[in-house]
């Protein structure tokens, strides 16, 4: 009776052990999967926040690109509006020289 009891004690102490390692097994692969998808969202998130910066950069370029193009225009416009008031003076100065004569 005496083996059998020290049998029957073992074979508890096993059982409780044998639970004991598949709960902290199981404990250990939540942690990990946990980890995991804590890896994979701020992998995510990275992802997101560069797509985001190049989207800006490249919208910030179109930006300046369009405003060179307007300050170019807007100073060819001026250089065209200069040379017609030049040119006009040049006839008016012409045409006062021609009466005076």
């Amino acid at each position: 009776p005496r083996l059998q009891e020290s049998e029957s004690f073992v074979e508890e102490g096993k059982k409780e052990t044998d639970k004991r390692r598949a709960r902290e097994a199981k404990e250990f692969r939540d942690e990990a999967e946990a980890r995991a998808r804590l890896r994979e969202r701020a992998r995510e998130t990275e992802d997101r926040v560069v797509a985001e910066r190049k989207q800006f950069m490249k919208e910030r370029e179109d930006v300046e690109r369009k405003r060179a193009a307007k300050e170019k225009e807007e100073a060819e416009r001026l250089i065209m509006v200069r040379e017609k008031e030049e040119e006009a003076r040049r006839r008016l100065k012409k045409e006062m020289e021609e009466m005076e004569r």
